[in-house]
């Protein structure tokens, strides 16, 4: 039987959830705008693959200190963003202010990917 505190947790939790989504829903569309667009479509994204972009792709920027993936339907299968944000959740930009990171068409997300983001649309990579 669920007690008061364990109600009022899972509602903070829900609550906080739903204003980071918020917020990064807000970034999203400029985001898919400024982010380079890759013309190549992915027939299958591997959570490997898309974890090993942040190790391998990283900046040398040092305000960088996490990773996020979004996705968003599309015409030609997933709209899958991956860039890096600050300490603060802010997006680290290049000199010429566009973010760092890429934007690509996947048909699919295999098996572990998808479970990540499970019914979220986006995922933060500390």
């Amino acid at each position: 039987m669920r007690n008061k505190a364990q109600d009022k947790q899972k509602n903070l939790v829900g609550e906080i959830y739903h204003n980071f989504h918020d917020l990064f829903s807000d970034l999203l569309a400029p985001l898919r705008n400024l982010l380079p667009s890759d013309t190549e479509i992915v027939p299958v994204m591997k959570y490997e693959d898309a974890i090993r972009y942040f190790v391998t792709d990283r900046p040398k920027d040092p305000k960088i200190k996490k990773g996020i993936m979004l996705r968003q339907r599309h015409r030609q299968g997933q709209q899958f963003m991956q860039s890096f944000l600050d300490k603060d959740n802010q997006l680290v930009c290049q000199p010429d202010g566009i973010p760092y990171g890429r934007s690509l068409v996947v048909k699919q997300f295999d098996e572990e990917l998808q479970e990540a983001f499970g019914d979220q649309d986006l995922i933060i990579v500390e």
